[in-house]
Protein backbone atom coordinates (compact mmCIF):
# COMPACT_ATOMS: atom_id res chain seq x y z
CA UNK A 1 0.00 0.00 0.00
CA UNK A 2 1.43 3.33 -1.11
CA UNK A 3 1.58 6.04 1.56
CA UNK A 4 0.93 9.66 0.66
CA UNK A 5 4.59 10.50 1.07
CA UNK A 6 5.61 7.58 -1.17
CA UNK A 7 3.24 8.78 -3.87
CA UNK A 8 4.54 12.35 -3.70
CA UNK A 9 8.17 11.23 -3.66
CA UNK A 10 7.62 9.22 -6.83
CA UNK A 11 5.65 12.08 -8.45
CA UNK A 12 2.69 9.72 -8.93
CA UNK A 13 -0.05 12.33 -9.21
CA UNK A 14 -2.77 9.76 -9.83
CA UNK A 15 -1.76 7.86 -6.70
CA UNK A 16 -1.66 11.08 -4.69
CA UNK A 17 -5.17 11.87 -5.89
CA UNK A 18 -6.40 8.39 -4.90
CA UNK A 19 -4.83 8.48 -1.43
CA UNK A 20 -6.36 11.88 -0.75
CA UNK A 21 -9.75 10.82 -2.09
CA UNK A 22 -9.74 7.75 0.17
CA UNK A 23 -8.66 9.80 3.19
CA UNK A 24 -5.70 7.50 3.77
CA UNK A 25 -3.40 10.10 5.29
CA UNK A 26 -2.63 11.98 8.49
CA UNK A 27 -2.25 15.76 8.86
CA UNK A 28 1.47 15.24 9.54
CA UNK A 29 1.84 13.30 6.28
CA UNK A 30 0.17 16.10 4.34
CA UNK A 31 2.41 18.69 5.98
CA UNK A 32 5.65 16.81 5.34
CA UNK A 33 4.58 15.91 1.82
CA UNK A 34 3.75 19.54 1.02
CA UNK A 35 7.16 20.73 2.17
CA UNK A 36 8.84 18.03 0.10
CA UNK A 37 6.74 18.70 -2.99
CA UNK A 38 7.35 22.45 -2.92
CA UNK A 39 11.06 22.11 -2.25
CA UNK A 40 11.40 19.55 -5.06
CA UNK A 41 9.42 21.39 -7.72
CA UNK A 42 6.50 18.95 -7.80
CA UNK A 43 3.81 21.48 -8.69
CA UNK A 44 0.98 19.06 -9.42
CA UNK A 45 1.47 17.12 -6.20
CA UNK A 46 1.68 20.31 -4.15
CA UNK A 47 -1.56 21.61 -5.64
CA UNK A 48 -3.38 18.38 -4.77
CA UNK A 49 -2.07 18.50 -1.21
CA UNK A 50 -3.37 22.04 -0.77
CA UNK A 51 -6.82 20.79 -1.74
CA UNK A 52 -6.90 18.87 1.56
CA UNK A 53 -7.33 22.23 3.29
CA UNK A 54 -3.82 22.61 4.67
CA UNK A 55 -2.60 26.20 4.96
CA UNK A 56 -0.09 27.29 2.31
CA UNK A 57 1.65 29.31 5.02
CA UNK A 58 2.59 26.55 7.47
CA UNK A 59 6.14 26.51 8.86
CA UNK A 60 8.44 23.55 9.26
CA UNK A 61 10.83 23.14 12.19
CA UNK A 62 13.39 25.36 10.46
CA UNK A 63 10.85 28.17 9.96
CA UNK A 64 10.57 27.63 6.22
CA UNK A 65 7.20 27.80 4.47
CA UNK A 66 6.23 26.05 1.24
CA UNK A 67 6.88 29.33 -0.58
CA UNK A 68 10.37 29.85 0.83
CA UNK A 69 11.29 26.25 0.06
CA UNK A 70 10.04 26.57 -3.51
CA UNK A 71 11.89 29.85 -3.95
CA UNK A 72 15.17 28.54 -2.54
CA UNK A 73 15.01 25.79 -5.13
CA UNK A 74 14.18 28.15 -7.98
CA UNK A 75 10.91 26.34 -8.68
CA UNK A 76 9.00 29.22 -10.24
CA UNK A 77 6.02 27.09 -11.29
CA UNK A 78 5.48 26.07 -7.67
CA UNK A 79 5.88 29.70 -6.58
CA UNK A 80 3.25 30.74 -9.12
CA UNK A 81 0.87 28.04 -7.91
CA UNK A 82 1.31 28.99 -4.24
CA UNK A 83 0.66 32.65 -5.00
CA UNK A 84 -2.58 31.63 -6.70
CA UNK A 85 -3.49 29.98 -3.40
CA UNK A 86 -3.03 33.38 -1.72
CA UNK A 87 0.00 32.42 0.33
CA UNK A 88 1.61 35.21 2.34
CA UNK A 89 4.43 36.53 0.17
CA UNK A 90 5.97 38.49 3.04
CA UNK A 91 6.43 35.75 5.64
CA UNK A 92 9.84 35.95 7.28
CA UNK A 93 11.95 32.84 7.76
CA UNK A 94 15.43 32.11 9.14
CA UNK A 95 17.68 35.15 9.58
CA UNK A 96 14.75 37.39 8.75
CA UNK A 97 14.80 36.43 5.09
CA UNK A 98 11.69 36.61 2.94
CA UNK A 99 11.18 34.58 -0.20
CA UNK A 100 12.33 37.58 -2.24
CA UNK A 101 15.62 37.63 -0.32
CA UNK A 102 16.22 34.02 -1.34
CA UNK A 103 15.22 34.57 -4.97
CA UNK A 104 17.43 37.65 -5.31
CA UNK A 105 20.38 36.06 -3.54
CA UNK A 106 20.31 33.01 -5.81
CA UNK A 107 19.56 34.93 -9.00
CA UNK A 108 16.21 33.32 -9.71
CA UNK A 109 14.76 36.01 -11.95
CA UNK A 110 11.44 34.37 -12.71
CA UNK A 111 10.79 33.80 -9.02
CA UNK A 112 11.67 37.43 -8.29
CA UNK A 113 9.16 38.65 -10.87
CA UNK A 114 6.38 36.45 -9.52
CA UNK A 115 7.05 37.51 -5.94
CA UNK A 116 7.18 41.22 -6.74
CA UNK A 117 4.01 40.97 -8.82
CA UNK A 118 2.50 39.12 -5.88
CA UNK A 119 3.17 42.05 -3.57
CA UNK A 120 6.59 41.32 -2.08
CA UNK A 121 8.31 44.30 -0.43
CA UNK A 122 11.25 45.26 -2.64
CA UNK A 123 13.09 47.00 0.17
CA UNK A 124 12.49 44.65 3.09
CA UNK A 125 15.48 44.06 5.36
CA UNK A 126 16.55 40.75 6.83
CA UNK A 127 18.06 40.39 10.30
CA UNK A 128 21.38 41.71 8.96
CA UNK A 129 19.52 44.70 7.47
CA UNK A 130 20.28 43.53 3.92
CA UNK A 131 17.70 44.01 1.16
CA UNK A 132 17.08 41.76 -1.85
CA UNK A 133 18.93 44.31 -4.00
CA UNK A 134 21.99 44.17 -1.76
CA UNK A 135 22.04 40.36 -1.91
CA UNK A 136 21.65 40.28 -5.69
CA UNK A 137 24.39 42.91 -6.07
CA UNK A 138 26.74 41.00 -3.78
CA UNK A 139 26.33 37.78 -5.73
CA UNK A 140 26.56 39.31 -9.19
CA UNK A 141 23.07 38.64 -10.48
CA UNK A 142 22.90 41.36 -13.12
CA UNK A 143 19.44 40.64 -14.55
CA UNK A 144 17.89 40.50 -11.08
CA UNK A 145 19.54 43.78 -10.06
CA UNK A 146 18.27 45.39 -13.26
CA UNK A 147 14.75 44.12 -12.64
CA UNK A 148 14.66 45.25 -9.00
CA UNK A 149 15.89 48.71 -9.95
CA UNK A 150 13.28 48.93 -12.71
CA UNK A 151 10.68 48.20 -10.02
CA UNK A 152 12.10 51.09 -7.95
CA UNK A 153 14.13 49.21 -5.36
CA UNK A 154 16.08 51.74 -3.29
CA UNK A 155 19.67 51.76 -4.53
CA UNK A 156 20.93 53.72 -1.52
CA UNK A 157 19.32 51.69 1.24
CA UNK A 158 21.93 50.56 3.74
CA UNK A 159 22.41 47.01 4.97
CA UNK A 160 24.89 45.13 7.15
CA UNK A 161 27.57 47.46 8.55
CA UNK A 162 25.81 50.34 6.78
CA UNK A 163 26.92 49.01 3.41
CA UNK A 164 24.92 49.79 0.29
CA UNK A 165 24.42 47.59 -2.76
CA UNK A 166 27.17 49.61 -4.46
CA UNK A 167 29.65 48.80 -1.69
CA UNK A 168 28.91 45.11 -2.17
CA UNK A 169 29.03 45.19 -5.97
CA UNK A 170 32.35 47.06 -6.09
CA UNK A 171 33.95 44.84 -3.47
CA UNK A 172 33.05 41.76 -5.50
CA UNK A 173 34.08 43.21 -8.84
CA UNK A 174 30.65 43.29 -10.48
CA UNK A 175 31.26 46.23 -12.81
CA UNK A 176 28.05 46.08 -14.84
CA UNK A 177 26.03 46.05 -11.64
CA UNK A 178 28.02 49.04 -10.39
CA UNK A 179 27.04 50.96 -13.53
CA UNK A 180 23.38 50.11 -13.04
CA UNK A 181 23.47 51.21 -9.41
CA UNK A 182 25.25 54.47 -10.19
CA UNK A 183 22.68 55.22 -12.89
CA UNK A 184 20.04 54.62 -10.20
CA UNK A 185 21.63 57.36 -8.06
CA UNK A 186 23.76 55.17 -5.81
CA UNK A 187 26.42 57.30 -4.09
CA UNK A 188 30.09 56.51 -4.69
CA UNK A 189 31.11 58.42 -1.59
CA UNK A 190 28.77 57.01 1.06
CA UNK A 191 30.72 55.54 3.97
CA UNK A 192 29.99 52.26 5.70
CA UNK A 193 30.56 51.56 9.41
CA UNK A 194 34.31 51.38 8.83
CA UNK A 195 34.54 54.59 6.84
CA UNK A 196 34.90 52.81 3.51
CA UNK A 197 33.22 54.21 0.41
CA UNK A 198 32.42 52.21 -2.73
CA UNK A 199 35.40 53.96 -4.36
CA UNK A 200 37.69 52.66 -1.63
CA UNK A 201 36.24 49.17 -2.06
CA UNK A 202 36.91 49.38 -5.80
CA UNK A 203 40.48 50.59 -5.26
CA UNK A 204 41.19 47.75 -2.83
CA UNK A 205 39.80 45.28 -5.37
CA UNK A 206 42.36 46.24 -8.02
CA UNK A 207 45.34 46.56 -5.67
Amino acid sequence: CFSLQDAVTSSDIQRVREVIKDGQYTPKEVKNSLFFACGSGKTGCAALLLETGISPDIHNDEEFTPLTLATRGGHHQVVDMLLRWDCDVGIVGPMGNTSLHYAASEGYGECCKLLVEGGADLNCRNSRADTPLILASTNGHLSVVKYLLEKNALARRRGYHERTALHCATENGHLEICRLLINANADLEEEDTFGNTPLICAAEKVM
